[in-house]
């Protein structure tokens, strides 16, 4: 569980009791994570390193070189990390598999533990939000408005689905329904078996907003997200029906 909010790497960050920190740009799930290690991550690279000396320097910021000097356990190079616009593209952990793509759709499957290439698949796409991991499905989402669903065992494609927006956050999944925020202010509920809309929520996006969405969370039959406008959002997973909305922040 989630303890104390720390300044790691120049950002605010949060440390859970053993130690740990949770970097936004690469670990969603610190559940998903041992006592022992830890998964940091930037550009085209994931770096798995001891939590214990992540600990001891927590309370001041690291620059690169300070955290490459931290016991280094192992690492792996992923297709062309983040590209040249810069996506938020965030490595996913799932039981014991670490996975990663890289703008250019090089999608590989790790051991966590030692870092042992699984699988690898080329995706031959723009990558642009991912990537997402549950139920035994892995989704990515393209530059051209596309959702990509693979089986985590062995990267096999599942299906494709045209949501009418680039997609710049890791789609979720409750293994009935595939949520995934778009760009252009709209919310999308695809069926988990086949990709097909299911239902499709919308709002009116600020005159200047920053490119970037939040990705959705799935929980309890219900969906939470938060969009440019400053207001927070949930939704019936099955349906699409707004169950209640409030405003987090100004627009």
């Amino acid at each position: 569980r989630l303890q104390q909010t720390v300044n790691y790497y120049g950002q605010t960050q949060t440390m859970d009791a053993q130690g740990r920190v949770l970097v936004q740009s690469s670990v969603r799930e610190a559940a998903e994570l041992t006592k022992e290690v830890t998964v940091l991550g930037y550009t085209d690279h994931l770096f798995v390193q001891n939590s214990e000396r992540i600990a001891q320097a927590v309370q001041t910021p690291l620059s690169r070189e300070e955290m490459e000097a931290l016991d280094k356990l192992w690492s792996r190079d992923v297709g062309k990390g983040q590209g040249k616009q810069f996506n938020r593209l965030e490595a996913a952990i799932d039981g014991d598999m670490i996975f990663a793509v890289g703008a250019d759709g090089d999608l590989v499957a790790l051991d966590r533990m030692n870092g042992d290439r699984l699988w690898e698949v080329d995706l031959d796409a723009e990558i642009t939000g991912g990537v997402g991991a549950a139920e035994g499905m892995l989704l990515v989402g393209t530059a051209t408005g596309r959702v990509i669903a693979l089986y985590q065992e062995d990267g096999e494609e599942i299906w494709q689905s045209q949501v009418g927006g680039e997609v710049l956050a890791p789609p979720a999944t409750n293994g009935e329904v595939v949520v995934v925020q778009t760009f252009n202010g709209k919310l999308v509920g695809l069926n988990a078996i086949n990709g097909e809309k299911m239902w499709e929520y919308g709002i009116q996006l600020p005159v200047l907003t920053l490119r970037g969405t939040a990705a959705p969370v799935i929980e309890a039959g219900a969906v939470f997200v938060g969009f440019a406008n400053g207001k927070l959002v949930s939704l019936d997973a099955d349906s699409g029906v707004v169950r209640w909305e409030g405003r987090v922040a100004l627009a």
